[in-house]
């Protein structure tokens, strides 16, 4: 049986069913997103195939969780990247309220792993990852607003640390 561990989710939220972020316990480093549908306009742009989805979360959910994913585990290294993650501008539009935001593009999870997700609303979608993909991002984003991730953090490991534990171990 597929065992799924919840890293974080949106800190505003107040409901369960909300952003998240998961990883799949002895998935060889795949990790699920939670989060809100893109719209028509977006799928045909980006060409997904029937297998394929992209949600929006927010940059700080992300951010958080993977610290505290890295932190507490030896996350694989070596595995390829599976999906793809963009950061947005800040765009109240593309999700949930403010604040910067994350398009995750990957693999729709199969319908056994979404009955293991926190209430999925009807206007949000899961996706597969890899580590790697969203240690790409992470670093992209502490080189682009370090002293924002550094806020997100507050409490957690220092930058300097998460930058190591970011470091290319392959």
């Amino acid at each position: 049986m597929t065992e799924l561990r919840k890293w974080g989710k949106a800190a505003a939220s107040g409901s369960s069913n909300c952003p998240a972020f998961y990883e799949i316990v002895n998935g060889l480093g795949l990790l699920i997103i939670q989060g809100k549908d893109c719209d028509q306009t977006t799928r045909a742009r980006l060409r997904l195939s029937d297998d394929e989805s992209v949600v929006t979360i927010p940059a700080e959910t992300v951010v958080r969780a993977m610290t505290r994913y890295l932190a507490a585990t030896s996350a694989p290294a070596g595995r390829p990247a599976l999906g793809e993650v963009r950061l947005l501008a800040a765009d109240s539009a593309a999700g949930y309220g403010e604040g910067a935001q994350l398009r995750v593009r990957g693999k729709t999870v199969s319908n056994s792993l979404r009955t293991l997700l926190d209430d999925v609303a009807a206007d949000e979608s899961a996706v597969l990852v890899t580590v790697e993909a969203m240690r790409t991002v992470l670093r992209a984003y502490l080189r682009t607003d370090r002293a924002r991730v550094g806020s997100w953090i507050a409490g957690g490991p220092e930058l300097d640390l998460l930058d190591d534990m970011l470091a290319d171990r392959s």
